[in-house]
């Protein structure tokens, strides 16, 4: 749907396909915990799912983050995008880089959230850092970018800005105005939380200003 989409505004012939590679699993651990990891790494191999219902909740894989067989597949393909993407600019290869299914912005160092089983643009980030001095992430998904924030809340080198819906039992319950970071990060965070009734202009102008 996505190519249709790009296709029918001319934007296909804009751009050029790269080449990527699938990640690796040590590409994981660039971010995520090895503990986590593992666990991805194990079920991935087993036949029997079941066995692991015990140990779904400590690694946050449950009711909307399912346990499914190919996870570490999913992981290391969603990774590699993103990956490649920023080994490009690293590169100067191009200006411009898109991996249409990243994004995966809730996935935490240690265990999947919010659908997100891999958090692809920490590693991306981690990626582009080690060329360029800061990096800039702009988030504009309705939810708050909560894995990358946490992910950076500590660091000078990322700024994060997240515009987001903000309310009272609203996945993932963070991203106020005081989330502002700490230690050397402090003030590297920046949250627009946004009420209900937000629109395309709501958005324009917060990211305008």
């Amino acid at each position: 749907m996505v190519h249709a989409l790009l296709s029918a505004f001319g934007l296909i012939d804009a751009m050029v396909p790269l080449g990527c590679e699938v990640a690796q699993v040590d590409d994981l651990r660039n971010f995520h915990s090895s503990d986590y990891v593992d666990f991805l790494e194990s079920v991935d191999k087993s036949k029997d799912l079941d066995q692991y219902e015990d140990d779904l909740d400590e690694y946050g894989l449950g009711f909307d983050c399912p346990l499914v067989t190919g996870i570490l597949d999913l992981a290391l393909h969603l990774a590699g995008g993103s990956l490649c993407a920023a080994r490009a600019l690293c590169r100067g290869e191009v200006d411009v880089a898109v991996n249409w299914n990243g994004g995966w912005h809730h996935a935490q160092r240690d265990a999947a959230s919010g659908f997100c089983y891999v958090n692809d643009i920490v590693l991306a980030i981690n990626e582009l850092r080690g060329t360029f001095a800061r990096v800039m992430y702009v988030d504009l998904d309705i939810h708050h970018g909560d894995g990358v924030e946490n992910a950076f809340m500590y660091s000078s080198k990322v700024f994060t800005l997240s515009i987001h819906h903000y309310e009272d039992g609203y996945f993932p319950g963070t991203g106020s105005m005081d989330d502002v970071g700490y230690g050397r990060g402090r003030y590297f965070c920046f949250n627009v939380p946004l009420k209900e009734g937000a629109t395309d202009d709501t958005f324009y102008t917060a990211f305008d200003r």
